[in-house]
């Protein structure tokens, strides 16, 4: 998986999600923000991305912007966001896959041209509530991660060539 400068709502890791007893409302996803490469995970919210979505689909069902006021250093050097206020309803024996998506910073710094990232979703880090009203959390051990590559936008690799067809006109003179 890349993200390039610019990217807007650019998936990076999917979501398995499965209502087995009754219909489940999702209603909060946290996520914890890696920088694989330098070990500062503030460069995420600082120079890779500004904000995080939960997309069913095309459709954007909660997102959050990423900024020093919602993203948390709950122990020392690990930073989460929690993207809150989701209804989406999961039915009962539905699967569902929802991505989380991001929006890429318009330009990186250049130290981070080629970084590995990851968002992770930690154990517990889904909250749902079912049909009686009882908080169901998941994954229920281990977490969830997808890593990810940075790179500058695909316009800073273009090259345009251009040459004569084969099946141009013969050049002639048009009195008018």
């Amino acid at each position: 998986q890349t993200l390039r400068e610019g990217d807007d709502k650019k998936a990076v890791i999917g979501l398995e999600l499965e209502a087995e007893l009754s219909d489940i409302r999702i209603e909060r996803i946290k996520v914890k923000l890696d920088d694989v490469d330098n070990a500062n995970d503030r460069d995420f919210y600082r120079d890779i991305a500004d904000r995080i979505y939960v997309m069913d689909g095309s459709t954007v069902v909660g997102s959050a912007d990423l900024n020093s006021s919602t993203v948390v250093e709950e122990t020392s050097g690990n930073y989460y966001v929690t993207i809150a206020g989701l209804s989406l309803v999961i039915p009962k024996d539905v699967e569902k896959t929802i991505t989380l998506a991001l929006d890429a910073m318009s330009n990186f710094d250049s130290d981070f041209t080629g970084d590995d990232w990851t968002l992770t979703v930690p154990a517990d880090g889904i909250r749902g509530v079912d049909g009686a009203g009882i908080n169901l959390y998941a994954p229920s051990s281990g977490s969830l991660a997808r890593t990810f590559e940075t790179q500058p936008s695909s316009s800073e690799d273009a090259s345009l060539a251009i040459s004569l067809s084969a099946s141009s006109p013969d050049a002639k003179e048009v009195v008018a």
